[in-house]
């Protein structure tokens, strides 16, 4: 996941964006476990 966030633009590097494309593609809100189990 680290390499993915590292190749995009300092400008897209933001948690809320990496979090709300998240919860786009299917992310529950939750806990952190399960969201790093669906990671």
């Amino acid at each position: 996941m680290i390499a993915l966030i590292e190749r995009l633009p300092n400008s897209r590097r933001q948690p809320n964006l990496v979090l709300g494309v998240s919860r786009h593609l299917g992310a529950l809100a939750g806990s952190y476990a399960s969201f790093r189990k669906w990671l």
